[in-house]
């Protein structure tokens, strides 16, 4: 019985089957951990990818913003492939009448708007031409009575203020106003990421030249549509009151580079075009 016991028990694997096994184990183990490296290796290019996209959006948004605000005639005051100087609007009113200064009511805005605002003068719609005449500032804008307002029979707005801003000139009453600042978008070296290039948004009677986003490629800068034409060209005209609109050309990079050394790009090109502009 003893001996039968033994003859039927298990003798274990043989050699070529644990060899056998193993070989399985390895090819499936390299298997698995290709899939893990390759899904790692994808996910880490869509990061990328998507902060460079992160760039080219968050550009875009801020500039179009400002842009859309702009004068068709005069809001542009310098412009090149690497740098826009533009007058923006940042709040809005009506004209009240004629004091020492034109007394305005302004619609209400934003107190961060308004803190962060540099005044550099403002601008009054003329009725006969629909366009504005625009005003550089000898003073900051004066808070002053409703009253006039009152008496002249303009509406003014809850919430709002209302101004004397100098120095005078002639504007009818009711005339729209727009009270603007000075900003320039560049492209210049950046300080947050050394050796790439960045976008900086300067507000020159603050002494501010805030980087805003950052990495974009070489490639990166603006373009003009002038005269109404369907093609952008990347010189200035000489008479800047021949824009139409602006072509940001925004080709952003990742912070981190690939395996290779190189960095993802994206390409975005989006256009502004200034809106009821008179031939």
């Amino acid at each position: 019985m003893m001996a039968k016991r033994c003859a039927g028990a298990r003798q274990g694997f043989t050699l070529v089957e644990m060899l056998v096994a193993l070989t399985l184990t390895a090819i499936i183990g390299a298997a698995i951990t290709a899939l893990f490296v390759s899904q790692e290796r994808s996910f880490d290019t869509q990061t990328k990818l998507q902060s460079a996209r992160d760039v080219t959006r968050g550009a875009r948004n801020l500039i179009t913003s400002e842009l859309r605000m702009l004068d068709r005639d005069s809001g542009v005051i310098a412009a090149s492939a690497e740098a826009l100087q533009l007058r923006v609007p940042f709040a809005m009113g009506v004209v009240c009448g004629q004091a020492t200064g034109v007394v305005v009511n302004l619609l209400p805005v934003d107190s961060a708007m308004l803190a962060y605002a540099a005044y550099g003068g403002y601008a009054v719609r003329d009725f006969g031409t629909g366009r504005y005449q625009y005003v550089t500032k000898n003073a900051e804008p004066a808070s002053a009575s409703a009253a006039l307002c009152i008496t002249n029979q303009v509406d003014t707005v809850a919430g709002g203020r209302t101004v004397q801003v100098s120095p005078a000139i002639a504007a009818a009453r009711g005339a729209p106003v727009l009270l603007w600042q000075i900003v320039r978008y560049h492209f210049a070296p950046s300080l947050a990421l050394p050796g790439r290039r960045a976008l900086y948004r300067e507000v020159p009677a603050l002494n501010l030249d805030e980087e805003i986003l950052a990495p974009f490629a070489d490639s990166a800068h603006f373009e003009f549509y002038v005269d109404g034409s369907n093609t952008p060209v990347t010189s200035t005209p000489a008479d800047l009151k021949r824009l139409t609109g602006i072509e940001l050309v925004l080709d952003a990079l990742s912070e981190r580079p690939q395996p290779n050394g190189t960095f993802p790009l994206v390409r975005l090109r989006t256009a502004v075009f200034f809106k009821n502009r008179r031939s």
